[in-house]
């Protein structure tokens, strides 16, 4: 049975760069420029594009919902991006993922 290959320092470097700038992104979009008053002002419109004559309380729901949709998939994205770049490193790269996964969720959750 051949052996899987070793991945080289680079592709290792690499995909711990694209985990830090996913972080960078993630914690800029945290941000006010990002809250629900500003992003508003891009989905509101464009509900109104799409769906005219809806009400104001289905727009503010589906606004939120939009919102929490797109932070699970930052943080699902961020989660991928962790586990390819710990799964590259030489030991127990799924052991840490999980570790590191755990760890992260409950940053998040506090």
């Amino acid at each position: 049975m051949p052996m899987a290959p070793v991945p080289t320092t680079r592709a290792r470097a690499v995909a711990w760069a694209s985990v830090a700038a996913w972080t960078a992104l993630v914690l800029t979009l945290s941000t006010d420029s990002f809250s629900a008053g500003q992003t508003s002002r891009i989905v509101g419109p464009l509900l109104d594009l799409f769906f005219p004559g809806l009400d104001p309380a289905t727009k503010a729901f589906v606004h939120a919902a939009v919102r929490k949709l797109a932070h699970f998939v930052e943080y699902a994205v961020l989660g991928v991006l962790a586990w390819r770049a710990l799964a590259l490193a030489p030991g127990r790269g799924a052991r840490r993922a999980g570790v590191l996964a755990l760890v992260l969720a409950g940053a998040v959750a506090c």
